[in-house]
């Protein structure tokens, strides 16, 4: 019997029992205005999503791993009272996509130098300073000790030793001139030549050597030089005047030498003040013939010993020294008097003596004995 005939238009079927779904579905999922895919389909894509990898997987992977928090546990929603049911799988948790580019470091400021202290440059120039001093410090310390003394000039002969030389050329000269004769050949004449030359040479050295006394001019009456008379012609003088104190021309010259006064002056002073010490008038005479030995009148003036107003010294030799002492300190030297002119109104003020006459005294005799020598 074929199909149709089966089939009859009155007879109606029983009703079919209804089957339950294959994928039961939530209320929220039948909703009205469901949106995406059944949960079926979603779940699918939702593996498929997980597996395949994205370009976000990508940037997550080169970029530095960073630390992030775990989501929030997803709360659980209440089961529909359905007991048949299958459970549903849970969803994975939305990737949270951070941005994973780094911050842009900030530039560096650039540094602007600050102006230098005025301490420190200071401080610094002083460093520097005492380092160059300690390096020549170094230096000097390394070279060895060297004592520097300056070349020594060369000593020129003194007088006596010219006037040797001179007293040498003298005596063969002398000897020339005699082997000539009176008809002596051109040799001879010119040895005659060279002897009046090396005579008048002799002459003026033995002037100024302080053996025979120097050839001082008239009219030079400054006390210090050299002796113009010699110690021979100053036992002559004081011997013309009967003086106490002959003998003593060594002690005058010497002594003139070691202070550089003429000793001419000293015996001048000495004979103005008490005629060598011959005069009764002499405020130096003691009784009995003694003398103070003051030759040139010394007021005492504090002096250890004295004789009335005057200094008393205990020998001549004494009282010599003491009046050339009195002169190159007092007078020369403390009062840069240099002159007899100058010396006398002091020495001898005017309310006491004579002084033009004093000076000319003084001068007269140093003329004298310089320009006519003592005889």
């Amino acid at each position: 019997m074929s199909t149709a005939e089966s089939r009859r238009p009155n007879q109606q079927r029983p009703p079919r029992p209804r089957r339950e779904p294959l994928f039961p579905l939530e209320a929220e999922d039948i909703a009205p205005r469901r949106r995406g895919p059944p949960a079926p389909l979603g779940d699918i894509l939702d593996d498929l999503s997980a597996a395949m990898p994205t370009k976000a997987d990508s940037l997550r992977r080169d970029a530095p791993r960073q630390r992030q928090q775990p989501a929030p546990p997803a709360q659980s929603r209440p089961a529909p009272a359905r007991s048949a049911a299958p459970e549903r799988k849970p969803q994975p948790a939305p990737t949270v996509i951070t941005d994973t580019r780094a911050a842009p470091r900030p530039r560096p400021r650039p540094m602007v130098a600050a102006p230098p202290d005025e301490k420190l440059l200071v401080a610094r120039d002083r460093h520097d300073e005492a380092e160059t001093m300690l390096h020549r410090a170094e230096q000097l310390a390394a070279r060895p000790y060297m004592s520097y003394r300056a070349p020594r000039a060369p000593q020129l002969p003194g007088r006596n030793a010219w006037l040797i030389m001179a007293v040498v050329i003298l005596l063969s000269l002398g000897v020339i001139v005699g082997m000539g004769g009176p008809g002596g050949t051109s040799i001879s004449r010119w040895g005659a030549t060279l002897f009046d030359h090396a005579t008048n040479s002799i002459a003026n050295a033995a002037g100024s050597s302080p053996l025979a006394g120097a050839a001082r001019s008239a009219g030079d009456y400054a006390l210090q030089g050299a002796p113009s008379i010699t110690a021979q012609q100053i036992d002559a003088i004081l011997a013309s005047y009967g003086s106490p104190a002959a003998g003593t021309g060594a002690a005058w010259y010497n002594l003139g030498l070691k202070y550089g006064i003429d000793p001419a002056y000293a015996v001048a002073f000495f004979i103005h003040e008490s005629s060598a010490g011959t005069n009764a008038a002499w405020a130096g005479l003691k009784p009995g013939g003694a003398s103070t030995h003051n030759v040139g009148n010394i007021i005492c003036a504090g002096y250890a010993t004295c004789y009335g107003r005057f200094r008393d010294y205990g020998s001549w030799d004494e009282g010599i020294e003491d009046w050339y002492r009195l002169i190159d300190v007092e007078y020369i030297k403390g009062r840069g008097t240099q002159t007899v002119k100058d010396i006398i109104p002091i020495y001898a003020p005017s309310f006491e003596n004579d002084v033009q006459a004093y000076i000319n005294s003084v001068t007269n005799m140093v003329d004298g004995w310089r320009a006519n020598g003592v005889h």
